[in-house]
Protein backbone atom coordinates (compact mmCIF):
# COMPACT_ATOMS: atom_id res chain seq x y z
CA UNK A 1 0.00 0.00 0.00
CA UNK A 2 2.80 2.42 0.86
CA UNK A 3 4.49 1.69 -2.45
CA UNK A 4 1.27 2.34 -4.36
CA UNK A 5 0.72 5.64 -2.56
CA UNK A 6 4.30 6.65 -3.29
CA UNK A 7 3.94 5.81 -6.98
CA UNK A 8 0.71 7.81 -7.19
CA UNK A 9 2.43 10.78 -5.57
CA UNK A 10 5.29 10.60 -8.06
CA UNK A 11 2.93 10.40 -11.03
CA UNK A 12 0.84 13.29 -9.74
CA UNK A 13 3.81 15.58 -9.10
CA UNK A 14 6.40 14.43 -11.64
CA UNK A 15 6.32 17.71 -13.57
CA UNK A 16 6.12 19.95 -10.49
CA UNK A 17 9.58 21.43 -9.88
CA UNK A 18 8.57 22.71 -6.43
CA UNK A 19 7.57 19.19 -5.39
CA UNK A 20 10.91 17.80 -6.52
CA UNK A 21 12.78 20.54 -4.67
CA UNK A 22 10.75 20.64 -1.45
CA UNK A 23 9.59 17.02 -1.07
CA UNK A 24 11.23 14.43 -3.28
CA UNK A 25 14.87 15.54 -3.13
CA UNK A 26 14.93 16.22 0.64
CA UNK A 27 13.36 12.81 1.26
CA UNK A 28 15.85 11.11 -1.03
CA UNK A 29 18.80 12.79 0.65
CA UNK A 30 17.50 12.17 4.16
CA UNK A 31 17.10 8.45 3.55
CA UNK A 32 20.30 7.82 1.63
CA UNK A 33 23.74 9.37 1.61
CA UNK A 34 23.38 12.32 3.97
CA UNK A 35 21.39 10.46 6.62
CA UNK A 36 23.84 7.56 6.57
CA UNK A 37 26.96 9.70 6.81
CA UNK A 38 25.94 12.73 8.87
CA UNK A 39 27.34 12.95 12.39
CA UNK A 40 26.94 16.19 14.26
CA UNK A 41 27.73 17.30 17.78
CA UNK A 42 25.25 17.19 20.65
CA UNK A 43 25.61 20.66 22.11
CA UNK A 44 24.44 19.69 25.60
CA UNK A 45 27.29 17.22 25.85
CA UNK A 46 29.90 19.85 24.97
CA UNK A 47 31.83 21.76 27.64
CA UNK A 48 30.39 25.25 28.16
CA UNK A 49 28.79 27.48 30.77
CA UNK A 50 27.15 29.87 28.29
CA UNK A 51 26.10 29.01 24.73
CA UNK A 52 25.38 31.82 22.26
CA UNK A 53 23.46 30.74 19.15
CA UNK A 54 23.52 32.93 16.04
CA UNK A 55 20.55 31.72 14.05
CA UNK A 56 21.38 30.63 10.48
CA UNK A 57 25.04 31.63 10.62
CA UNK A 58 27.22 29.83 8.06
CA UNK A 59 30.80 29.08 9.07
CA UNK A 60 32.22 30.50 5.85
CA UNK A 61 30.21 33.70 6.28
CA UNK A 62 31.59 34.33 9.77
CA UNK A 63 35.05 33.55 8.41
CA UNK A 64 34.52 36.29 5.83
CA UNK A 65 34.01 38.90 8.56
CA UNK A 66 37.31 38.06 10.27
CA UNK A 67 35.60 38.15 13.69
CA UNK A 68 37.95 36.50 16.23
CA UNK A 69 39.60 34.60 13.40
CA UNK A 70 42.32 33.35 15.74
CA UNK A 71 39.87 31.18 17.68
CA UNK A 72 37.32 30.33 14.99
CA UNK A 73 36.70 26.59 14.58
CA UNK A 74 33.84 24.71 12.96
CA UNK A 75 31.52 21.93 14.06
CA UNK A 76 28.76 19.99 12.34
CA UNK A 77 25.26 20.76 13.57
CA UNK A 78 22.79 17.94 13.97
CA UNK A 79 20.09 20.01 12.29
CA UNK A 80 19.68 21.87 9.03
CA UNK A 81 17.03 24.18 10.46
CA UNK A 82 15.98 25.36 13.91
CA UNK A 83 13.26 22.76 14.60
CA UNK A 84 15.64 19.92 13.75
CA UNK A 85 18.46 21.51 15.79
CA UNK A 86 16.13 21.66 18.81
CA UNK A 87 14.81 18.16 18.26
CA UNK A 88 18.25 16.60 17.92
CA UNK A 89 19.74 18.41 20.90
CA UNK A 90 16.98 19.03 23.43
CA UNK A 91 14.24 16.40 23.01
CA UNK A 92 13.69 14.22 26.09
CA UNK A 93 16.60 15.87 27.90
CA UNK A 94 16.77 16.96 31.53
CA UNK A 95 17.41 20.70 31.23
CA UNK A 96 16.78 21.79 34.80
CA UNK A 97 20.31 23.18 34.96
CA UNK A 98 19.67 25.37 31.88
CA UNK A 99 18.06 28.76 31.24
CA UNK A 100 17.18 29.37 27.57
CA UNK A 101 16.93 33.03 26.49
CA UNK A 102 15.44 33.31 23.01
CA UNK A 103 14.49 35.90 20.45
CA UNK A 104 13.32 33.11 18.13
CA UNK A 105 9.71 31.97 18.67
CA UNK A 106 10.60 28.58 17.16
CA UNK A 107 12.19 27.70 20.49
CA UNK A 108 8.81 27.99 22.22
CA UNK A 109 7.22 25.81 19.54
CA UNK A 110 9.83 23.05 19.35
CA UNK A 111 11.83 22.99 22.60
CA UNK A 112 10.86 19.56 23.91
CA UNK A 113 12.66 19.52 27.21
CA UNK A 114 11.96 20.96 30.63
CA UNK A 115 14.32 23.89 31.07
CA UNK A 116 14.70 25.51 34.45
CA UNK A 117 13.53 28.67 32.72
CA UNK A 118 12.69 29.80 29.17
CA UNK A 119 12.96 33.55 28.64
CA UNK A 120 10.86 34.33 25.55
CA UNK A 121 12.17 37.77 24.62
CA UNK A 122 10.11 37.83 21.43
CA UNK A 123 6.92 38.13 23.47
CA UNK A 124 7.84 41.62 24.72
CA UNK A 125 10.41 42.85 22.21
CA UNK A 126 8.96 42.05 18.80
CA UNK A 127 9.61 44.81 16.27
CA UNK A 128 6.58 44.99 13.99
CA UNK A 129 8.33 47.20 11.47
CA UNK A 130 11.32 44.86 11.12
CA UNK A 131 9.30 41.66 11.45
CA UNK A 132 11.79 40.18 13.92
CA UNK A 133 13.46 40.67 17.30
CA UNK A 134 16.53 42.94 17.11
CA UNK A 135 19.65 41.97 19.08
CA UNK A 136 19.55 44.60 21.85
CA UNK A 137 16.66 43.23 23.95
CA UNK A 138 18.03 39.68 23.67
CA UNK A 139 21.38 40.92 24.99
CA UNK A 140 19.71 42.72 27.90
CA UNK A 141 17.63 39.68 28.80
CA UNK A 142 20.67 37.39 28.57
CA UNK A 143 22.69 39.53 30.98
CA UNK A 144 19.80 39.62 33.42
CA UNK A 145 19.36 35.85 33.22
CA UNK A 146 23.09 35.40 33.78
CA UNK A 147 22.93 37.58 36.90
CA UNK A 148 19.67 36.09 38.18
CA UNK A 149 20.71 32.46 37.72
CA UNK A 150 24.46 32.26 38.47
CA UNK A 151 24.34 28.48 38.96
CA UNK A 152 22.67 27.66 35.63
CA UNK A 153 23.96 27.13 32.12
CA UNK A 154 22.71 29.95 29.89
CA UNK A 155 21.68 29.52 26.24
CA UNK A 156 21.21 32.78 24.31
CA UNK A 157 19.50 32.41 20.93
CA UNK A 158 19.58 35.48 18.67
CA UNK A 159 17.43 35.77 15.54
CA UNK A 160 20.23 37.27 13.46
CA UNK A 161 21.67 36.65 10.91
CA UNK A 162 18.45 34.80 9.96
CA UNK A 163 16.15 36.78 7.68
CA UNK A 164 14.62 39.30 7.55
CA UNK A 165 17.73 41.16 6.46
CA UNK A 166 17.52 44.63 7.95
CA UNK A 167 20.85 46.34 7.17
CA UNK A 168 21.68 49.07 4.70
CA UNK A 169 21.87 46.77 1.65
CA UNK A 170 18.52 45.22 2.47
CA UNK A 171 16.85 48.59 2.84
CA UNK A 172 18.33 49.88 -0.40
CA UNK A 173 18.11 46.85 -2.68
CA UNK A 174 15.80 44.16 -1.24
CA UNK A 175 12.79 45.95 0.17
CA UNK A 176 9.71 43.85 0.81
CA UNK A 177 10.52 40.43 2.27
CA UNK A 178 9.10 38.02 4.79
CA UNK A 179 10.17 38.46 8.38
CA UNK A 180 9.88 35.88 11.13
CA UNK A 181 6.14 36.47 11.46
CA UNK A 182 5.32 32.84 10.60
CA UNK A 183 7.36 31.63 13.58
CA UNK A 184 5.66 34.13 15.85
CA UNK A 185 2.21 33.08 14.69
CA UNK A 186 3.06 29.42 15.29
CA UNK A 187 4.25 30.24 18.80
CA UNK A 188 1.05 32.20 19.40
CA UNK A 189 -0.94 29.07 18.54
CA UNK A 190 -2.25 30.15 15.14
CA UNK A 191 -3.49 27.29 12.96
CA UNK A 192 -2.01 27.10 9.44
CA UNK A 193 -0.48 30.59 9.53
CA UNK A 194 0.88 32.25 6.39
CA UNK A 195 3.83 34.50 5.67
CA UNK A 196 3.19 38.11 4.74
CA UNK A 197 5.66 38.06 1.84
CA UNK A 198 8.10 35.78 0.05
CA UNK A 199 11.34 35.10 1.90
CA UNK A 200 14.61 36.53 0.61
CA UNK A 201 15.67 33.00 -0.42
CA UNK A 202 12.47 32.51 -2.43
CA UNK A 203 13.02 35.83 -4.15
CA UNK A 204 16.62 34.88 -4.95
CA UNK A 205 15.47 31.57 -6.40
CA UNK A 206 12.83 33.32 -8.49
CA UNK A 207 15.45 35.60 -10.01
CA UNK A 208 14.03 38.75 -8.40
CA UNK A 209 17.30 39.33 -6.54
CA UNK A 210 20.91 38.63 -7.45
CA UNK A 211 23.29 36.54 -5.38
CA UNK A 212 25.72 39.36 -4.60
CA UNK A 213 22.98 41.56 -3.14
CA UNK A 214 21.54 38.79 -1.00
CA UNK A 215 24.92 37.65 0.26
CA UNK A 216 25.92 41.22 1.18
CA UNK A 217 22.66 41.69 3.07
CA UNK A 218 23.16 38.35 4.80
CA UNK A 219 26.65 39.31 5.99
CA UNK A 220 25.37 42.70 7.18
CA UNK A 221 22.72 40.95 9.25
CA UNK A 222 25.50 39.01 10.94
CA UNK A 223 27.57 42.14 11.49
CA UNK A 224 24.59 43.77 13.23
CA UNK A 225 24.65 41.18 16.01
CA UNK A 226 28.41 40.79 16.55
CA UNK A 227 28.81 43.92 18.77
CA UNK A 228 26.13 42.45 21.04
CA UNK A 229 28.09 39.23 21.35
CA UNK A 230 31.08 41.31 22.45
CA UNK A 231 28.85 42.83 25.15
CA UNK A 232 27.94 39.36 26.39
CA UNK A 233 31.58 38.27 26.39
CA UNK A 234 32.41 41.22 28.64
CA UNK A 235 29.52 40.39 31.00
CA UNK A 236 29.83 36.59 31.14
CA UNK A 237 32.41 34.64 33.08
CA UNK A 238 33.30 31.00 32.66
CA UNK A 239 33.44 29.18 29.33
CA UNK A 240 31.30 30.80 26.62
CA UNK A 241 30.83 29.16 23.23
CA UNK A 242 29.48 31.07 20.22
CA UNK A 243 27.93 28.87 17.53
CA UNK A 244 24.90 28.50 15.22
CA UNK A 245 22.00 26.11 14.84
CA UNK A 246 22.31 25.82 11.03
CA UNK A 247 23.33 27.68 7.88
CA UNK A 248 21.60 28.40 4.57
CA UNK A 249 21.75 27.25 0.99
CA UNK A 250 22.24 30.24 -1.30
CA UNK A 251 21.73 28.48 -4.61
CA UNK A 252 24.52 25.90 -4.33
CA UNK A 253 24.15 22.58 -6.10
CA UNK A 254 23.59 19.44 -4.03
CA UNK A 255 26.21 16.86 -4.95
CA UNK A 256 25.82 15.47 -8.46
CA UNK A 257 22.14 16.40 -8.68
CA UNK A 258 21.23 19.12 -11.22
CA UNK A 259 19.34 21.19 -8.65
CA UNK A 260 20.17 24.30 -6.68
CA UNK A 261 18.75 24.69 -3.21
CA UNK A 262 17.85 27.80 -1.23
CA UNK A 263 17.21 28.49 2.42
CA UNK A 264 17.37 25.82 5.11
CA UNK A 265 15.16 22.82 4.32
CA UNK A 266 14.81 20.11 6.94
CA UNK A 267 17.04 17.05 6.82
CA UNK A 268 19.65 18.05 4.23
CA UNK A 269 23.20 17.99 5.56
CA UNK A 270 25.34 19.87 3.07
CA UNK A 271 28.33 21.87 4.39
CA UNK A 272 26.45 25.12 3.72
CA UNK A 273 23.69 23.94 6.07
CA UNK A 274 25.45 22.09 8.88
CA UNK A 275 29.00 23.42 9.06
CA UNK A 276 28.65 26.03 11.79
CA UNK A 277 31.09 28.24 13.69
CA UNK A 278 32.44 27.24 17.09
CA UNK A 279 34.34 29.86 19.11
CA UNK A 280 35.45 29.28 22.69
CA UNK A 281 36.02 32.16 25.11
CA UNK A 282 37.32 31.77 28.68
CA UNK A 283 36.98 34.50 31.29
CA UNK A 284 37.27 34.21 35.05
CA UNK A 285 36.13 31.26 37.09
CA UNK A 286 33.90 28.47 35.82
CA UNK A 287 30.34 28.17 37.08
CA UNK A 288 29.26 25.64 39.66
CA UNK A 289 26.21 24.46 37.73
CA UNK A 290 23.35 22.85 39.64
CA UNK A 291 19.91 21.63 38.61
CA UNK A 292 16.76 22.78 40.34
CA UNK A 293 13.02 22.52 40.18
CA UNK A 294 11.57 24.31 37.20
CA UNK A 295 11.13 28.01 37.83
CA UNK A 296 7.43 28.94 37.91
CA UNK A 297 7.90 32.71 38.02
CA UNK A 298 6.08 34.56 35.28
CA UNK A 299 8.51 37.47 35.57
CA UNK A 300 11.10 35.36 33.78
CA UNK A 301 13.62 38.08 33.04
CA UNK A 302 13.06 39.91 36.31
CA UNK A 303 12.27 43.46 37.21
CA UNK A 304 15.67 44.72 36.07
CA UNK A 305 15.15 43.27 32.61
CA UNK A 306 11.69 44.81 32.35
CA UNK A 307 13.11 48.20 33.23
CA UNK A 308 15.92 47.87 30.68
CA UNK A 309 13.55 46.74 27.94
CA UNK A 310 11.26 49.66 28.68
CA UNK A 311 14.20 52.04 28.44
CA UNK A 312 14.98 50.57 25.03
CA UNK A 313 11.39 51.12 23.92
CA UNK A 314 10.35 47.45 23.81
CA UNK A 315 7.72 47.44 26.55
Amino acid sequence: MKLRRSLRAVRASATDRDWWRDVAIPHLLRTTYYRLTHRGIRVLEEDWDNLVVLDACRYDMLTETGWHADRLESRRSRGSNTPEFLKENFVDRDLLDTVYVTGNPQVDVHLDGECYQVVSVWESAWDEQLGTVPPAPVTEAAIDAYEQYPDKRIVVHYMQPHYPFVGETARAAIGEQSGAELSRRLADGKVDPDRDHATVWERLQAGELDHETVWSAYVENLELVLPHIETLLEAFTGRTVVTSDHGNMAGERVGPLPFRLYGHPYGIYTPELVEVPWLIFERGERKQVTAGERSRADESIGDDADRRLEALGYK
